[in-house]
């Protein structure tokens, strides 16, 4: 992951419905769930899974239950190497992203080893989140420097079906001061008129999220 300075987690509720109190602390993190089967399609108990990433401190390990499920709760945004391995069976490794306030979803497939030698099986893992309903994108870094954007993390909404500008963002008609803006897990909402508050270059941005609708009952000071 490219990132140059202090990278920070920002979240931009655009949003047009209603909900109720917001904590102090945001969403800063992601999921990563999954299933392991084995050929047959028949879950595995008892698998040591582990996860490995630059976005994480050391390495991560859990053992899938009865229904073969296994789950990463609260962890940082960022490229993943998910390691699945049970005795008689082939290791299999697979890379997936979590995006910020997301659940990457992660299935697993281990084959009987017939060999001496461990086979390790690599692949990407689909990037679709199932478990959420929210209306809006993450953005990685590596996107972010790709576009051409303004000179503040703000700009990404302009990318976002939905949005526009009177001053400050707007989202399906709803005016630029119903809007929360959310860095690293702080409110920075202007009080004023409800602007961003904090300016913030796009190179101190690790990943920046979107949110237009649908979104979690922690953040109800946007409309």
């Amino acid at each position: 992951m490219k990132s140059r300075g202090l990278s920070v987690i920002a979240t931009l509720l655009l949003v047009t419905v209603a909900l109720v109190s917001v904590p102090a602390l945001a969403q800063q993190t992601g999921d990563i769930e999954g299933v392991v089967s084995d050929a047959n399609n028949s879950p595995l108990p008892g698998v040591s899974v582990d996860i490995r990433s630059t976005s994480l401190l050391g390495t991560r390990s859990t053992v899938s239950d009865s229904a073969g499920r296994f789950r990463f709760p609260a962890i940082p945004p960022g490229s993943y190497v998910v390691t699945s391995a049970l005795s008689g069976f082939t290791k299999a490794e697979k890379t997936v992203r979590v995006s910020l306030g997301a659940t990457a979803s992660v299935p697993v497939t281990l084959s009987l080893s017939g060999v001496k030698e461990e086979l390790v099986i690599t692949g990407e893992a689909p990037v679709v989140d199932i478990t959420k309903n929210v209306v809006g994108t993450s953005t990685s870094i590596d996107t972010i420097q790709k576009l051409p954007l303004g000179r503040n993390f703000t700009s990404i909404a302009s990318t976002v079906a939905g949005t526009g500008n009177d001053g400050n963002i707007t989202v399906y008609g709803a005016t630029g001061l119903e809007n929360q803006y959310i860095i690293d897990g702080v409110n920075t909402t202007g009080v004023k008129i409800g602007d961003v508050g904090k300016q913030l270059n796009n190179e101190f941005v690790q990943e920046i999220e979107v949110k237009t609708g649908g979104y979690e009952a922690e953040y109800s000071r946007a409309l």
